[in-house]
């Protein structure tokens, strides 16, 4: 496929090439409907099970959260965080604006009710800024990535009296359950290896560089507003080389502190002449140790910490596409979780330390996504809702629904795709959970 697309690029340049693509996808579509259309007449593409739901949108804009690895609930569940987008579903440009805000619960949906925090131009569809609450304080500040005299950084703000409270020099990726440290890495690389989830508008100094020493995973003090290299990206690959890695373009990409910010996970990816791959790496602070997880895995998707010292995850590899695993950091025992009945790609999210998640689906061959429920000691599986893409919501611009629990373990929140726009779904899942335990 690369080496087509490759073939198209030199032969019709990039505009054309764009065109071209726009249609394939457009005819890939268009098939999926009429696929979905034979297979189920009359379906208005949801689930039979009808869960009470809380929407949020504004008229003619996109609300959307962004990532699975953060939940946009306040502590107390009263407040939920938004970004909202203008305009249509397209790549950001340079100074495109992201509003960030939140929803009081309370007042109930619909679009009435947000509050504006303030704005930012370095976002995307994928992750958003990396909007986040700041730990501790109750819920009353969040972070999240701005530009600031030209440079991508970030600013703690208050909620309540919309004051920034710090303003950083270094954008934020995760922020440790302290709120003393970050863990953060170059967006503009990520930018132009992963289209859709890092930012437009500063050059990768990187450019020429395809394992580079001067970058990778940074620390960030964000009490002395400093930052350090944590791990190089020459470091990374070193680890555990084969020859895939040869004059392959590497860097990393969804980086995520477990529980009690003792160790944090990323995904290591190098892209070359064989595709590309993805592996899972791990680093602990205490023992100062780099370690890959699993064994052959080299097409890691998602992941999600579990607890302190177990993670669970999808993989392409080995056993066929989209294989759950848990990994466990102490016994290093990897785990296939759900069998035959949980299969294909997904962003799973614990729920607490239990064996409960909630985890989405990539779109079938109808175009459909769905939302299921699974607990991986009992092997029980129950589909919650589903939801066909519309037209131009695929690739780099598709809105997967990222699912994220509250701290209470009832709710979970999603965002989807609406009339062309993107909204944030909330669905209470009290009744399910009765009658699944």
């Amino acid at each position: 496929m690369k080496k087509t697309k490759k073939w198209i690029k030199n032969r019709l340049g990039t505009k054309n090439r764009e065109r071209f693509f726009f249609l394939f996808r457009l005819i890939k579509y268009l098939r999926k409907q009429t696929r979905r259309i034979f297979r189920d007449l009359g379906s208005d593409g949801r689930s039979e099970l009808l869960l009470p739901s809380e929407e949020y949108f504004i008229e003619d804009k996109n609300v959307f959260f962004g990532y699975y690895d953060k939940s946009p609930f306040s502590d107390n569940g009263e407040v939920i965080l938004v970004q909202v987008a203008k305009g249509q579903n397209k790549h950001p440009q340079v100074g495109d604006e992201l509003i960030v805000g939140f929803f009081c619960r309370q007042a109930g949906s619909s679009g009435r009710g947000i509050v504006e925090l303030g704005r930012t131009t370095t976002w995307c569809w994928q992750q958003g800024c990396r909007l986040q609450w700041f730990p501790g304080d109750g819920s009353k500040k969040i972070i999240y990535n701005k530009l600031i005299n030209k440079r991508f950084s970030s600013v703690v703000q208050d909620t309540e009296s919309k004051r920034v409270v710090k303003s950083l020099s270094f954008p934020v990726y995760d922020v440790d359950p302290s709120g003393s440290c970050a863990l953060t890495l170059s967006f503009s690389r990520l930018y132009r290896l992963r289209p859709g989830y890092g930012y437009a508008g500063i050059i990768d100094e990187t450019i020429d560089e395809k394992i580079p020493s001067s970058d990778g995973i940074w620390l960030g003090n964000i009490k002395k507003n400093e930052k350090s290299l944590l791990l190089s990206l020459e470091k990374i690959s070193q680890m555990d080389w084969n020859e895939k890695m040869v004059g392959a373009q590497h860097y990393v990409n969804f980086i995520s502190y477990n529980k009690d910010g003792s160790k944090f996970a990323f995904l290591h990816v190098w892209e070359g002449g064989e595709g590309r791959s993805v592996r899972l790496m791990i680093f602990d602070f205490a023992r100062g140790e780099l370690s890959v997880v699993g064994q052959g895995h080299e097409m890691v998707s998602h992941y999600s910490w579990i607890d302190d010292s177990s993670i669970i995850f999808t993989s392409l590899a080995k056993k066929g596409y989209g294989i759950y695993y848990t990994y466990n950091t102490i016994s290093k025992e990897t785990i296939v979780v759900g069998g035959n009945e949980l299969t294909g790609d997904g962003h799973p999210s614990a729920c607490g330390d239990s064996s409960l998640f909630i985890t989405d689906t990539s779109a079938d061959e109808y175009g459909e996504r769905k939302l299921i429920l699974f607990d991986g000691l009992k092997g029980k599986k129950r589909e919650l809702f589903r939801l066909v893409d519309p037209i131009g919501f695929w690739g780099e611009v598709r809105c997967d629904f990222h699912p994220r629990w509250d701290s209470s373990g009832r709710y979970v929140c999603i965002d989807c795709p609406v009339s062309g726009k993107r909204r944030m779904s909330v669905f209470d899942l009290s009744v399910v959970l009765r009658d699944f335990s």
